[in-house]
């Protein structure tokens, strides 16, 4: 943690999305809430893990939070397309409080099971495309490489800010002990 603490400090980020934040995590970063509100659910009680997502009170106004499955049932804790884990993901409707103009963030951990991840992406997108001309962000744990189909479907509806941020490492989004 302390290095995660570090590199928010550091960066100073507006929004941050978690993955794989369990409660013990939340009792480590409860400093952060000095300076940022937040939303969780956990994915399921025999699964306490959860897809956090913090902003900055000082600039943004939680106007609405969700929290949906990855899966045919979205309303529903459930795990989805053979998944290995339940998976959430969490949306926040915030307002910027200088301009008054809405956002709409989700944040979530994909799996990377079968086509889960395929048709996770096309959920999250399906989601995000109720919402207009507003802007839409995600971030995760995608859990597949680029040129995947899930990294397409993604690709289709998302601009992928890693492709400029660093040209140079587009070769995985797992950033895990032995990526793909």
């Amino acid at each position: 943690l302390p290095r995660v603490m570090a590199i928010i400090r550091e960066k100073d980020p507006d929004i941050i999305g978690f993955q794989e934040v369990v409660p013990k995590w939340m009792t480590l970063l409860e400093p952060l809430t000095e300076q940022y509100g937040y939303i969780l659910q956990y994915r399921h009680e025999s699964s306490v893990e959860g897809t956090p997502l913090f902003y900055k009170k000082a600039l943004f106004e939680l106007v609405e939070e969700k929290h949906f499955w990855l899966s045919e049932t979205p309303q529903l804790p459930s795990k989805g397309w053979n998944a290995d884990c339940y998976r959430i993901c969490s949306h926040a409707t915030l307002r910027h409080k200088e301009s008054g103009k809405l956002i709409h963030f989700y944040n979530t951990h994909f799996d990377w099971v079968g086509k889960g991840p395929r048709e996770s992406a096309q959920l999250i997108i399906r989601k995000a495309e109720k919402h207009g001309d507003l802007p839409v962000f995600c971030t995760a744990d995608y859990n597949f490489i680029p040129e995947s189909a899930p990294w397409h479907s993604m690709r289709s509806w998302f601009y992928d800010a890693r492709e400029t941020l660093c040209p140079e490492n587009i070769t995985s989004t797992c950033v895990g002990y032995n990526p793909p």
